[in-house]
C-alpha cells in the first residue's frame, strides 16, 4: 500500500513538473534529499525519478522561455563551471566515469539555476527551505533518535543509495541543515513548530555526534565560530552553546565520548595518523596531475589513476574539495570553483546588510546569515572530504541568490509586507 501511494505521488510530481516548473523544482529537491521512492516496500518502479522530474522541469522552464532567469555573479560562475567541466570531460583520463559524473553535476547545476529563476517569491522561497529541511530532517532526526535509543553507543550512517550514504557525507548534511532548522524556529508563528524545530536541531546535533566524523567536527566548530562572530548576542549564544555541551555530556555514555574525543584528538597527530598519510599522498597526486595537465586536469574520476598507480584501495578520492577540483579540473577549474564560493558568500553578505535597515526584512537577514553559516561549515569541513560537487551546497547557493533578489526588490517598499505565517513572535 505504501509503495502504491508513493508511486502515485511520484507520477503526480512528474505531471506537475512540466506545467508548473516551480513546483517541479520543489518536487525534485524532495526526491533528491528524502528519497521517498526508496522507502516503499514492493511495487517500487525502478525509474530514476529525480532525473525524470529534473528533465520535465527543465522542459517546462524552456517552454516558458527561461522565465525569471537573471545573470548574477553566482549564476554566471555556475554556468562557467558547467561549461568548464564539459571541456575537461572531453579529454578526461576515464571518459566513461567522467561523463557519468558530469551528467550528475549538470543535473544539479541546471536545477539550481532553475530554482533561482522559478522560486523568486517569498512564499516559494519559504516552501523551498521547508522542503529541504523536512527531507533531510527525516534522516537526521532518525539518526538522533537512534543515538538516544542505543544509549549513545550506536553509529549513525546515511541512507543507502542516497547522496550521503556514509558517515562523513551524512555529517556534512547534519551541519548544513541545522542553521536552516534554527531559522525556521525563529520565523515560525506557531509555537509547536518552533518547539519542533528546536527538538529537530538537538536530535540532528546528536546525529552528527553519532557519525564520529572528524571532518564533521571541524566543519561544526567553524560554523559555530562564524555564527558567534556575527551574532548580536554573543554572551547568550556562548551560554546556549555551553548548555548544549552539558546536555550532550549527560546524554552520551562515557565510553562513547571517550572514543569520539580520542578520534577527534587524532586531528592534532595528522603527521602520524594513517588516514592523514593517505590524504597527503592523494593531495600530492593532485599536485602532480596539475603539473602534468595544468589547464584541464584529469577530468572527473582522475583519482582512479592514483589507485591504479599505487594498487591500494581508498586512493581513488581526493579527500579534499580543493584538491579534488585541482586534480580533476586543473588550476582553471579550481579558480572558477573558488570564485563561485566567494560569490556565494558575498551574495549572502550583501543580502544581510541590505535587509538590516528594514525591519520587515529581518526574516531575510536571518536567512542570509543562516545560509552563510551552512556554507562556511561546508567549505571548512570539505577541506578533508571529496565533496566539491555535493548537491546540497548548490541548493544553498540558489537559496542565497533568491534571498538577495527578494531583498533587493522588497527593500524599496516603504511599508512592511506582513505575512503572519512567516513572522516570529
Amino acid at each position: 500500500m505504501r509503495a502504491l501511494v508513493i508511486n502515485f505521488m511520484l507520477l503526480g510530481c512528474v505531471l506537475i513538473a512540466l506545467f508548473q516548473p516551480w513546483a517541479g523544482v520543489l518536487g525534485y529537491n524532495w526526491f533528491t534529499y528524502m528519497n521517498p521512492h526508496r522507502l516503499a516496500w514492493g511495487l517500487g518502479i525502478p525509474i530514476p525519478w529525480a532525473k525524470v522530474i529534473a528533465g520535465l522541469t527543465l522542459a517546462g522552464w524552456l517552454l516558458g522561455g527561461l522565465k525569471g532567469f537573471r545573470l548574477t555573479w553566482v549564476t554566471g560562475l555556475l554556468l562557467a563551471l558547467l561549461v568548464w567541466t564539459t571541456i575537461t570531460s572531453l579529454d578526461a583520463l576515464f571518459p566513461t566515469r567522467a561523463w557519468e559524473d558530469w551528467t550528475e553535476f549538470a543535473k544539479m547545476a541546471v536545477t539550481a539555476l532553475a530554482a533561482t529563476a522559478l522560486l523568486d517569491d517569498r512564499r516559494r522561497l519559504h516552501a523551498f527551505v521547508w522542503i529541504v529541511v523536512i527531507s533531510l530532517a527525516y534522516w537526521t532526526v532518525k539518526g538522533g533518535l537512534y543515538v538516544v535509543l542505543t544509549g549513545g553507543s550506536g553509529r549513525v550512517v546515511g541512507p543507502p543509495q542516497s547522496q550521503f550514504p556514509e558517515t562523513n557525507r551524512f555529517a556534512r548534511v547534519a551541519i548544513m541543515v541545522m542553521p536552516l532548522m534554527w531559522w525556521l524556529r525563529l520565523h515560525s508563528a506557531r509555537p509547536w513548530v518552533r518547539r519542533a524545530m528546536m527538538l529537530a536541531t538537538g536530535l540532528t546535533l546528536l546525529s552528527l555526534i553519532g557519525t564520529g566524523s572528524r571532518g564533521g567536527f571541524v566543519g561544526f566548530v567553524a560554523m559555530l565560530g562564524f555564527a558567534w562572530l556575527h551574532s548580536r548576542r554573543k554572551l547568550g549564544m556562548a551560554l546556549l552553546g555551553g548548555l548544549a555541551v552539558g546536555a550532550l555530556l549527560l546524554a552520551v555514555p562515557v565510553e562513547r565520548l571517550t572514543g569520539y574525543t580520542e578520534r577527534i584528538g587524532t586531528i592534532g597527530d595528522y603527521a602520524e595518523e594513517s588516514s592523514a598519510k593517505s590524504r597527503f599522498k592523494t593531495w600530492a597526486f593532485a599536485l602532480d596531475m596539475a603539473e602534468r595537465e595544468p589547464v584541464t586536469g584529469g577530468g572527473f574520476g582522475a583519482f582512479l589513476a592514483n589507485q591504479q598507480e599505487t594498487s591500494r584501495v581508498g586512493y581513488y578520492e581526493a579527500h579534499s574539495i580543493y584538491f579534488q577540483m585541482l586534480g580533476e579540473h586543473g588550476w582553471a577549474g579550481l579558480g572558477l570553483w573558488l570564485a563561485l564560493a566567494l560569490a556565494v558568500l558575498l551574495t549572502g553578505r550583501r543580502a544581510m546588510l541590505r535587509a538590516e535597515a528594514h525591519p520587515h526584512l529581518y526574516w531575510a537577514r536571518d536567512l542570509a546569515m543562516m545560509l552563510q553559516i551552512s556554507v562556511v561549515g561546508f567549505l571548512v569541513g570539505g577541506a578533508f572530504e571529496n565533496l566539491a560537487f555535493f548537491e546540497l551546497y548548490y541548493t544553498l547557493a540558489a537559496m542565497l541568490v533568491l534571498t538577495d533578489r527578494i531583498v533587493a526588490r522588497e527593500a524599496v517598499q516603504q511599508s512592511p509586507v506582513r505575512i503572519p505565517a512567516l513572522e516570529a513572535t
